[in-house]
């Protein structure tokens, strides 16, 4: 049961990576924008892979990275937000932006820093 799960989101993982890989090949938008997701998604093969051949430290480590550059993602698309908020003097964006401030310092401290679920 618990290989069939794994075999199931790392088909997932790589399906979202094949589609990942057509747009940044077909979109005239900047590159970059695809980059959290691309890593993100190799993240998550990657931890799978090493759950399905018993590698944990592998799978732990992909993990840790798929945390890592999420987290990143998020907190910079915040900060380019507020950014350009505070820039055009809309000052509602900000105020709206605050729940996803809180959201995401509560789940990167909890994710990224809580010994408990990391040990």
């Amino acid at each position: 049961m618990r290989t069939a799960l794994i075999i199931r989101k790392l088909v997932t993982a790589s399906i979202a990576l094949l589609i990942l890989l057509y747009f940044v090949q077909k979109t005239t938008s900047p590159k970059i924008i695809f980059a959290p997701f691309l890593i993100c998604s190799l993240a998550s093969i990657g931890k799978n892979l090493g759950l399905l051949f018993n590698r944990e430290k592998i799978a732990k480590f992909f993990d840790w990275l798929f945390k890592v550059i999420f987290f990143l993602a998020w907190f910079a698309f915040l900060i380019v937000a507020c950014y350009i908020a505070v820039r055009d003097g809309n000052y509602q964006i900000i105020l709206f932006s605050l729940p996803f401030w809180a959201g995401g310092l509560f789940f990167a401290k909890r994710k990224l820093f809580n010994k408990k679920e990391n040990a």
